[in-house]
């Protein structure tokens, strides 16, 4: 099975960035602990309310399983009042070089 590379970004709406941040941060500890997980960051970005996740699962079963948590579930949830546009997820390959 193939590591598989996650960047995923959220922008709050005006007046919900630190909701957004609360229930992104809530999502690093249970996800760290699943099965499958090599590397679950969040990182801000320099404009207020932008943040990104950067992830490194073992293989896609991981990252499926990944959304079929209660804590994913939690924050797919809560995202629409929270946020600004949609949250994006990229999965990454590799370029060749």
């Amino acid at each position: 099975m193939t590591t598989v590379f996650v960047v995923a970004s959220a922008k709050a709406k005006v007046g919900k960035e630190e909701q957004l941040e609360r229930a992104l941060k809530a999502m690093v500890g249970p996800t760290r602990a699943e099965p499958g997980c090599e590397l679950y960051e969040l990182y801000t970005a320099e404009k207020p309310g932008v943040f990104f996740f950067y992830e490194r699962w073992a293989h896609r079963d991981a990252l499926k399983e990944h959304t079929q948590t209660a804590h994913y579930k939690k924050l797919e949830e809560s995202l629409p009042q929270l946020l600004e546009g949609e949250f994006s997820v990229h999965i990454l390959t590799p370029a060749s070089v």
